[in-house]
């Protein structure tokens, strides 16, 4: 009966033409249309409120290592270096080789434009053995002093010889300075173990370092053979969740908490943290249980 009282007005006053019944027709589209778009925003909302987020995997606040570690790519190249000059003076007019080439006894390096109006002569740098060269120092149309005159020859390339090997690798001063505060480092070799190593650091240029480790484990590989060298910068016993747990909100660091079934967004403060782990300084408890979205890849070493 409520419908038909409700409906019989409309229908007349529709028919009639009258503005009353336009008005009617207007205020019903204007109902339907908010309706259909505050529906979904208050189904999305119950659905946060009710922990529908997407991570998956709980796992509880528990005491463990965390650790501030820094990696480096290396590779195992020979340890000394030597440096290459043109057996003549002249123009360089070709550089046949790359740095981080490795190269073969005899090999040519690069080679001088030919001397005009003059006997031949040997105009090519060649590698003295096998090795690895390391660095070019000079370009295609740089006039360069050769060996055997009177006055200083021109560094023409940097080469490292076949020999003794380490993993090293190059960088910044300002980097080397805060690595040589590292509470201990680790080699980190595919397929393996990683295994306690000792860095020397030594100056290469006015700006940049050179890092060789040594380790004792008898490691496989070759000249170029890559690894990472780990730099522990600081580590300690604490609180500790995934760091693929913690995620950003207006600006805040905050973890999804489960609280007796109920799934609720908690602001942290956190302390150390690398790829697997996090520490946490405030917002959780111990044996508390959160949310993440993977199971968190154990890196104990």
């Amino acid at each position: 009966m409520i419908e038909e009282r409700a409906s019989k007005p409309f229908n007349e006053s529709l028919r009639a033409g009258s503005l009353k019944g336009w008005s009617l027709l207007a205020g019903y589209c204007v109902l339907f249309g908010l309706g259909t778009i505050l529906l979904p925003g208050c189904k999305n909302r119950s659905s946060e409120s009710a922990g529908l987020v997407p991570f998956t995997h709980a796992l509880q606040v528990e005491e463990g290592l965390i650790e501030d570690h820094i990696q480096y790519r290396c590779h195992l190249w020979p340890k000394e270096r030597d440096i290459l000059y043109f057996p003549r003076s002249g123009k360089v007019q070709l550089i046949q080789v790359k740095e981080g080439q490795i190269v073969q006894r005899g090999q040519v390096l690069a080679r001088l434009e030919p001397p005009k109006n003059t006997v031949e002569v040997d105009t090519t740098l060649r590698a003295p053995g096998h090795g690895l060269l390391v660095q070019v120092l000079c370009a295609v149309g740089q006039s360069v002093v050769g060996q055997g005159v009177f006055v200083h020859p021109t560094e023409a390339m940097l080469f490292a010889p076949e020999g003794d090997f380490s993993f090293q690798f190059s960088l910044a001063n300002h980097e080397a300075q805060r690595l040589k505060t590292s509470r201990s480092v680790r080699l980190v070799c595919r397929g393996m173990e990683p295994v306690p190593a000792v860095a020397s650091f030594v100056q290469e240029s006015p700006s940049r370092t050179r890092v060789l480790l040594e380790c004792e484990a008898d490691l496989p590989g070759s000249m170029g053979t890559p690894a990472h060298a780990e730099f522990v910068l600081e580590a300690r016993i604490g609180p500790r969740i995934p760091s693929n747990a913690v995620f950003y909100h207006d600006d805040q660091l905050c973890v999804w908490r489960d609280n007796q079934g109920q799934i609720e967004r908690t602001p942290v403060v956190v302390g150390l943290a690398n790829e697997s782990w996090i520490e946490i300084r405030e917002g959780l408890l111990h044996g508390e249980t959160v949310l993440c979205p993977t199971p968190p890849i154990s890196q104990e070493r």
